[in-house]
């Protein structure tokens, strides 16, 4: 209804309406700079859906929107350039911008998104100083872009998106000043080498540094740090975590996988009290020797276990090794969720107390060498979904909980029954390896449809 509405306002001439959507009068519009100066008035928005191909557009038309105040528009030329956009721009959704720069004149002081991914910009104008209204801030993808701008002139900004911007080698350190940031989004900002020496973001919730394959050193975390939700430091050179990190006490997400210059287990982790979700797949340092550490039973939702850190899958004797492995679970009874796949798990190897588990749901013992299962996996009540895939060398199962209802059970090559009897009989003569079994049936029992 809208959209008729806004049609009647001016039938055969596009270029007098409010708002412009269709593609055709939109090309037409600015492919032949068609708009009549009494027209100019009125347009205050269009939105370009993707088009075929790119087109080449007359900017002066531009020139002519004084009113402009919406633009969604992508996959467009600019070969004479762009010497104007309207100051009373509110939302900018240009991706794929051609130019390395914007007009001298563009200071949208009422812009409230900027979203331009895939640009060609080096640095925002300097037009862009003072933008108190801006939320949204997304130059993601952006191969040019090197410097991030002063962010002092953008007080309410809540969400700054630099993912894939690989040639950022530096944050400007006012962005500190960002009171309401809640998303913070550097991934894969693959020369970045440094971050400002201290954050104090009291609103931030999420911050992503995933595959900054550069920064070595995290910054120093000031006191009201304390609404942060989700970090992600995985895939980069961090070498350790400052005593900082304490103040994170809203942390429930950390995610550290493959950084591979932790040297040490990050004693610091233990002070995250709220943490539920800890990632250290692929960390070549060495867990302690015990979880018994105050404050780690608050690791209570899924523990996601690091590269070698249990077994040792290179081991020619194929025993059982006990060197990392934790000498009881009593510190994890709050775990909703097991990652223990492809550690070479061998039997007498988990800890006879896993039966305290008592919440684990979830349970991967996939690529693993033991024969059978400990007795005390009957102990887990509320387990849902066990993964035993390329288990190649078991044999049988123990007795399942009977009060669990489960919904998945991954079978392993040389597992062929899932029981509350889990030997395999001697007398069982139809074995295959793998998760199914063919089995030719009597041809009189074949033909009968009944």
């Amino acid at each position: 209804m809208g959209k008729e509405i806004v049609s009647c306002e001016a039938p055969q001439e596009p270029g007098r309406r409010s708002r412009l959507w269709n593609d055709m009068d939109i090309f037409s519009i600015l492919k032949n700079n068609t708009i009549s100066g009494l027209g100019t008035e009125f347009i205050e928005g269009m939105v370009i859906n993707s088009p075929p191909h790119k087109e080449e557009l007359n900017t002066e038309a531009f020139s002519k929107m004084k009113r402009f105040r919406l633009i969604k528009i992508c996959n467009v030329q600019l070969p004479q350039g762009l010497n104007y956009l309207s100051n009373e721009l509110q939302m900018m959704d240009w991706c794929d911008y051609p130019l390395k720069s914007m007009p001298i004149s563009f200071r949208p002081t009422n812009l409230v998104e900027l979203i331009m991914p895939r640009n060609c910009i080096e640095q925002l104008p300097t037009g862009f100083a003072n933008l108190d209204k801006l939320k949204l801030m997304d130059l993601s993808d952006s191969q040019h872009l090197i410097n991030t701008p002063d962010f002092n002139g953008f007080p309410n900004l809540e969400r700054l998106i630099f993912q894939g911007c690989t040639r950022l080698y530096k944050i400007h350190p006012s962005i500190g000043a960002l009171k309401r940031l809640t998303l913070l989004h550097l991934k894969d900002c693959k020369r970045l080498h440094s971050l400002p020496h201290e954050i104090n973001m009291e609103s931030l919730e999420i911050f992503i540094l995933s595959g900054c394959s550069r920064l070595r050193n995290f910054s120093e975390i000031g006191r009201d740090m304390t609404r942060l939700l989700e970090l992600y430091l995985d895939e980069t050179a961090i070498e350790e975590l400052p005593s900082s990190f304490k103040h994170l006490t809203g942390l429930i997400l950390l995610n550290l996988q493959e950084c591979e210059n932790i040297s040490s287990f990050p004693q610091v982790i233990y002070s995250l009290t709220s943490l539920k979700i800890l990632n250290l797949l692929g960390c070549n340092s060495q867990p302690p020797k015990s979880w018994h550490f105050p404050g780690l039973f608050f690791i209570n939702a899924t523990l996601v276990l690091w590269k070698n850190s249990f077994f040792i899958a290179q081991h020619l004797e194929l025993e059982p090794i006990n060197l990392f492995m934790p000498r009881s679970f009593l510190g994890l009874r709050s775990l909703v969720s097991l990652e223990l796949s492809d550690y070479n798990i061998l039997d007498g190897a988990l800890p006879s107390d896993l039966g305290c588990l008592s919440f684990v749901q979830f349970l991967n013992l996939s690529k693993s060498n033991f024969t059978r299962l400990p007795d005390s996996i009957s102990q887990l009540p509320k387990l849902r979904f066990l993964y035993v895939d390329n288990c190649s060398r078991l044999q049988a199962l123990p007795n399942l909980p009977l009060s669990a209802q489960f919904e998945q059970i991954h079978q392993s090559e040389g597992f062929y029954s899932i029981s509350p009897q889990t030997e395999i009989p001697c007398w069982f003569n139809r074995k295959s390896l793998g998760s199914s079994i063919t089995i030719l049936l009597p041809s009189p029992l074949y033909d009968n449809n009944s």
